[in-house]
């Protein structure tokens, strides 16, 4: 039987708005579903305690840290991103002011990045192409339901798979650690335009 393991490719730092000015990111695992696709810059959901939060990617290692101990959940807003001289210009700006670091990242995200969206899930190609008999039962019965159903929210899952929210907590993650499903956030519909008035000139034919 193969044997499945935490699939992850390197450690990244991650600024945050709750880490504050004494401790302005924190060491998280990347999976190597995400390796690709969180450069310095991305905005990423993490665990931090028992919450989920966003932050910025502000630098990235070959291999993970001691202390990279949790992975990264998934994109926050998959289409944006800052650049290395913005992350680096804001940590100029965090030493020079004494001021939060991801605040003056959130500074720099374009209009609405930061809105709270409720996350997507997402099954990954490794999900896909995962032996389920190689899982628990528990964490196989919801690959399984989340193959046929994804991307969907996380409130899906209550209907798909019994048992008791922790233990439906659990599966999850666990499945997220081995990079088989990601949390991605749904791109919001455009708000409605508001509708503009425009002066008419009426000119009369001359007879």
């Amino acid at each position: 039987m193969e044997q499945v393991g935490d699939a992850a490719d390197g450690g990244a730092d991650v600024a945050l708005a709750r880490a504050g000015r004494g401790a302005p990111t924190l060491g998280y695992r990347v999976p190597a579903a995400l390796a690709a696709r969180v450069p310095v810059g991305a905005l990423v959901l993490v665990p931090v305690r028992e919450a989920r939060e966003r932050g910025v990617v502000v630098a990235r290692r070959a291999q993970p840290g001691p202390h990279d101990l949790r992975p990264i959940i998934g994109l926050a807003q998959p289409e944006t991103c800052l650049t290395d001289g913005q992350v680096a210009l804001a940590r100029e700006v965090c030493a020079a002011l004494h001021v939060g670091l991801f605040d003056v990242l959130a500074a720099m995200l374009p209009a609405g990045a930061l809105r709270r969206v409720e996350p997507l899930l997402v099954v990954t190609a490794a999900g896909h192409a995962a032996d389920l008999l190689a899982l628990p039962q528990d964490e196989r019965e919801m690959l399984f339901a989340l193959r046929r159903v994804a991307p969907c929210r996380r409130e899906r899952v209550r209907t798909l798979v019994r048992g008791a929210a922790a233990r439906r907590d659990g599966c999850l993650a666990a499945l997220i650690a081995r990079g088989y499903v990601l949390e991605q956030a749904a791109q919001p519909p455009d708000a409605p335009r508001p509708r503009r008035a425009e002066d008419v000139l009426l000119v009369a034919d001359e007879a």
